[in-house]
């Protein structure tokens, strides 16, 4: 998922009376219980709208002492006061409906806005008033309307339009409409001599908030981009401010993190804890979330995962935050708690309904399905994969990486033609180098591809191809022995011995047991053909308590039991990989590669990168280690017998 901070301005709902507080709107109309999500930092402010409040303030002799936010979809145009920053919300498609003859358009968009800027030069939103203050104040700012409509030159029917737009209703928080049209009226009918006075009222309800004019400008930097001088505006706000100055350290801690300055971030996050502030929302998203988002940078998964789940804690309607959570946790490799947030707390709606961009739902599907795979669920990895692939954009770096892990699933269920086509659309998505490094993990998966398709191919006897691939991972990646296996098992099935003798003994001398051993039987031309099996290969979690380990007897020329333990010990096996733990020890990996499946024995050999042989029956009840070679005799079997399938056990990188 994209790593996007939040830089919406909450509010709660509850938090507003319209005008009673420290809000005032221009309609009687409520505002959405889910407003503040469309306030975001992005959306850049329209140019006429910038020409106008510039104008209004400008005619008066003031600088704006008020952030103004594009926010569509609230149905209203607001001014409000939080935490010490007056604010003017404003939609345009609430204005245009105001304003149905276009003839009349930029009239009424200047009475609207200069109404709400009315109520901030007038001081409305920072009074806590009453009912019928609240109505004086609705008349005020009417006023005020009327009067920079009438200095704008605009006819006293053009003064009045947005007014007779709204429709006739009762309210607590606005006087009717006649009143506010006599009221605009008045303001527009101000003489000459009231209007000095009118000016001088207005200038002397202002506070100093030269600090609201930084962080206007800081505000403006970090949405183009300007990092630097985003930096410069919100460090003198907070100078000229030691009081309400938890958005500006807020969003300095994003510019930092976006300059990847991340030390200088969580120092701003940990500010933020020592501020007091009555709005939760405000703290899980500009906190926690954000700083979720920081450590996610830095690859502090654990940190990011406990950040992004306090977010949660503090809204459970963000589920965005819940999807941030879950991915971190498939990041730490925490795969069960990850597939049980998954499964209990985020359904797939919640995920396509987050009107989050595409291809951050393609991701969010993508972490679901890795979640799934990385616990062995096959089934609904593949789901979410094939759901990742439809949402990602063409060129975008993570698109390949749905058809490497289908590839590895196909493989898993023996389903080799489709694990072929997974890994071909791989290829031809990453065919040129350069897109390799668009996103590193692409590179490290395209060598495990090309040895995969080099395998499959060799499989289905087509040498050639085989041989193709394994070239292209050998240019890539010379010291990879198994390539050497790999291609020098092609040139022995085509009859190239010398060319067979001369890869399997570049592999033994890049320290690989397998391709020692080929080199001899080579020799003794004892080289059989491996056949990939349909079925039966031990896939997922097992636990037992009984272990049996034997030693070689020299003497004897037969193996004695040296320790018949009773130590509860958990297992985990898939294609490429395992892994076991005795006791409280900690998990141990190796990669291991399918050998063959013996009949006489009825047991199923791999061989595993300490070159150790493993075996286990075909019913899954015992996996038998063979270990430390000496002159074709194993020294030591350890054996773990009567397995019991968990399906909850996962290892824990």
């Amino acid at each position: 998922m994209k790593s996007s901070f939040k830089t919406v301005i909450v509010f709660f709902i509850s938090f507003f009376c319209y005008c009673q507080t420290d809000h005032c709107s221009y309609n009687t109309e409520k505002l959405p219980n889910n407003y503040y999500k469309y306030l975001q930092g992005n959306f850049e402010n329209d140019n006429q709208i910038d020409k106008i409040i510039f104008d209004i303030t400008s005619m008066i002799g003031l600088e704006k002492n008020f952030v103004y936010v594009n926010s569509p979809g609230i149905n209203n145009c607001v001014a409000l006061n939080y935490e010490g920053f007056r604010y003017i919300l404003y939609d345009k498609s609430f204005l245009n409906k105001l304003s149905q003859n276009r003839n009349i358009k930029q009239s009424v968009y200047i009475s609207v806005l200069a109404h709400e800027i009315g109520h901030h030069l007038q001081g409305h939103t920072l009074k806590n008033i009453s009912e019928n203050d609240n109505k004086l104040s609705e008349i005020e700012a009417d006023k005020f309307s009327g009067f920079v409509m009438a200095k704008f030159g605009y006819s006293l029917m053009e003064a009045l339009a947005a007014i007779n737009s709204l429709p006739q209703t009762f309210s607590k928080t606005h006087p009717d409409k006649l009143k506010r049209l006599l009221a605009i009226k008045e303001g527009y009918e101000i003489t000459t001599k009231k209007q000095n006075y009118f000016i001088s009222k207005i200038k002397s309800e202002l506070l100093n908030t030269l600090f609201v004019q930084y962080y206007m400008k800081g505000q403006e930097d970090l949405r183009n981009n300007n990092i630097e001088d985003a930096i410069d505006n919100f460090t003198t706000s907070i100078t000229l401010n030691k009081e309400n100055n938890f958005f500006p350290i807020a969003l300095r801690a994003i510019a930092y993190s976006k300059a990847k300055l991340y030390p200088q971030a969580i120092n701003d996050y940990k500010k933020l804890e020592n501020i007091k502030i009555n709005d939760s929302l405000a703290i899980g998203d500009f906190l926690y979330f954000n700083r979720g988002v920081t450590f996610a940078k830095m690859e502090d998964f654990s940190k990011a995962s406990k950040d992004f789940y306090k977010a949660y804690e503090l809204n459970k309607k963000d589920k965005i935050a819940l999807m941030r959570f879950a991915e971190s946790q498939t990041l730490n490799r925490n795969y069960q708690s990850a597939k049980l947030a998954y499964e209990f707390q985020l359904t797939d709606d919640d995920i396509n309904n987050s009107e989050l961009e595409k291809f951050s739902i393609g991701d969010a599907f993508f972490y679901k399905a890795l979640s799934y795979y990385e616990t062995n669920d096959l089934e609904y990895s593949e789901k979410y994969f094939e759901e990742a692939k439809k949402l990602f954009p063409k060129e975008y770096p993570r698109l390949a990486l749905p058809y490497f892990y289908l590839g590895r699933i196909f493989e898993k269920k023996h389903n080799y033609e489709k694990a072929l086509e997974q890994y071909l659309a791989f290829i031809e998505i990453n065919k040129s180098e350069q897109n390799y490094f668009i996103y590193d993990i692409n590179y490290d998966k395209a060598n495990d591809v090309y040895l995969s398709l080099a395998n499959l191919y060799q499989q289905k006897e087509d040498y050639d191809l085989s041989t193709k691939y394994i070239n292209t991972l050998i240019e890539r990646k010379p010291k990879l022995p198994n390539s050497y296996i790999t291609r020098g098992l092609n040139n022995y099935y085509k009859n190239n011995l010398e060319n067979a003798k001369s890869d399997f003994l570049k592999s033994c001398d890049l320290g690989s047991n397998e391709g020692c051993e080929l080199v001899e039987k080579l020799k003794n031309k004892t080289i059989q053909k491996v056949k990939l099996k349909s079925s039966n290969h031990i896939i997922g979690g097992y636990k037992t308590n009984k272990i049996l380990e034997y030693t070689y007897n020299s003497l004897t020329k037969e193996y004695d039991l040296t320790n018949e333990l009773n130590v509860q010990s958990k297992l985990y096996f898939d294609l490429d990989n395992y892994a076991f733990k005795r006791g409280e020890n900690n998990w141990l990996y190796s990669p291991w590669t399918y050998q063959n499946y013996d009949q006489s024995s009825q047991r199923h050999f791999y061989l595993d990168n300490y070159g150790q042989t493993i075996t286990f029956d075909k019913n899954h009840k015992t996996i038998t280690w063979y270990t430390k070679e000496i002159n074709s005799v194993f020294q030591n079997i350890i054996i773990y017998t009567e397995l019991i399938e968990d399906k909850t056990i996962i290892p824990n990188k």
